[in-house]
């Protein structure tokens, strides 16, 4: 539960849909009871029984049952949205402890491979923004946010800084159709690629 608060808190807050971190705090606060009961599940109970069958006995079946959880009941008891993703995660990194396997093996999934994923400059001063650029210029992928405003020469300015990285310009809703259609006419289609 401590996880499922901490990764919930750390979590940004997202005002299009309403979410704060209290809220999300206190969605997992409300469930608590429940998730710390176990939620154990039939399909929980059937493993704990199989492990004990197959020699592992009590401690096993214990062990498994006491914070084993049935996903699909977490489903039942928050809504969709980040305290639900919180709880989630965090049982999904329990249960792959306890047995001693990875998630991604105990979800049935196949080795993962790499991903390339991006960090991202917020819209700031031009100094903080190419000072950002220049200390990530090794990162294959940047996102640079950008609004209404200051957008062609924020995206320059990050290019020049880390000219080896693709970037994503992410204009945070402030575009309107017709500046994007102007915007590329007016710029260097290889500044946005």
């Amino acid at each position: 539960m401590r996880r499922a608060i901490s990764d919930a808190a750390k979590r940004p807050e997202v005002d299009y849909d309403g979410e704060t971190i209290p809220l999300l705090c206190a969605q997992i606060e409300a469930v608590r009871p429940a998730i710390e009961r176990g939620l154990v599940g039939a399909t929980a109970r059937r493993v704990a029984v199989d492990r004990a069958a197959a020699g592992q006995g009590a401690a096993a079946r214990s062990g498994l049952q006491r914070v084993a959880l049935d996903f699909a009941a977490l489903a039942t008891l928050l809504p969709p949205g980040g305290a639900r993703n919180a709880v989630d995660c965090a049982l999904w990194d329990l249960t792959a402890k306890q047995r001693r396997t990875s998630v991604w093996e105990l979800a049935g999934m196949t080795a993962p491979r790499r991903l390339t994923t991006s960090i991202t400059l917020g819209i700031d001063t031009d100094e903080a923004v190419a000072a950002g650029a220049r200390r990530y210029s090794q990162w294959p992928l940047i996102k640079v946010k950008v609004d209404g405003e200051r957008h062609l020469e924020v995206v320059r300015r990050v290019h020049a800084a880390s000219p080896a990285a693709a970037l994503i310009v992410d204009p945070n809703q402030a575009w309107s159709c017709d500046l994007l259609n102007r915007l590329a006419r007016n710029s260097n289609p290889s500044v946005w690629c």
